[in-house]
């Protein structure tokens, strides 16, 4: 199944490799990811001499076979925060901003009251629009299609919901908390890679003149970066919708998890036998 998925994005031109590693950012530990699939998209039409908007997307799947199995999902609403689109990082968002002046004003000895705030404004300005001059563009990447949008699931194996010592974490769910970890590092490492080209100038060698010339150049090129990320997990056991009482069988669903400090993510479920592989 790993080798069909990622063959399946190969195929079309994407760069997949298997079994990759990666470290939890939580707890620090090495893990491993089934597929790991990466595409650049850079808009064709150049914006106001700015350069042009580049659009770096992940796709990050976990395979498990549980042909015994079923997975019961219900419908729910989407979360309104995540109805704009996909797992996303850019660089404008808070406290990316606030770490780059920080960063910035500690390189360049930036410490007088008025120099920071001028630099402060400076690199807000160029996020967002207000009195100076923004290059910010609104870029959103939807999530494919899917057959029903969820918030809750239950697994079963062969008919049957799990109970006593069985009712620990099950595949599925260990396959869904695997693919999110892994979109974590996946952000914290783009987010690491961005802050380091706005002030990756070496003062030490090029002097604080060169480093203060360089850093608006790789603030604007960062700023017009984005980068989306899209987990989902390809299974052979059977998904069911669970509707109004009613159940059937359908072939993907996205599961949007919600947390207690408001925020929400998705996995998308797919089952590979009902589309007859991933396509």
């Amino acid at each position: 199944m790993e080798l069909h998925v990622a063959r399946s994005f190969i195929k079309n031109n994407w760069e997949a490799e298997r079994s990759i590693y990666y470290t939890d950012v939580d707890s620090g530990k090495l893990r491993e990811i089934d597929v790991f699939c990466k595409q650049t998209f850079v808009e064709p039409k150049l914006v106001s001499g700015t350069g042009r908007p580049v659009i770096n997307l992940t796709v990050i799947c976990e395979c498990k076979s549980l042909s015994s199995s079923n997975v019961i999902l219900s419908a729910g609403a989407v979360p309104f925060l995540s109805r704009d689109g996909s797992i996303s990082y850019w660089l404008g968002d808070s406290p990316q901003l606030d770490e780059i002046v920080s960063r910035i004003s500690g390189e360049a000895r930036v410490v007088e009251p008025s120099s920071l705030h001028a630099l402060h404004t400076y690199v807000v300005d160029r996020a967002y629009p207000h009195e100076g001059r923004s290059i910010r563009h609104i870029v959103k990447m939807p999530p494919p299609p899917v057959d029903l949008v969820a918030r809750a699931f239950r697994e079963t194996k062969a008919g049957e919901l799990s109970d006593g010592e069985d009712s620990r974490p099950g595949p599925v769910w260990n396959a869904i908390r695997s693919s999110l970890s892994a979109v974590e590092a996946a952000k914290h490492r783009d987010g690491q890679a961005s802050l380091g080209w706005v002030h990756g100038a070496a003062i030490a060698r090029d002097g604080v003149e060169h480093f203060l010339k360089m850093t608006p150049f790789f603030l604007d090129a960062e700023l017009m970066r984005f980068s989306y990320y899209h987990p989902f997990v390809t299974v052979s056991a059977r998904l069911w919708s669970l509707e109004d009482n009613s159940i059937k069988e359908i072939g993907s669903s996205r599961l949007y998890i919600s947390s207690i400090d408001g925020s929400h993510v998705y996995v998308d479920i797919v089952n590979n036998q009902f589309y007859g592989g991933i396509r």
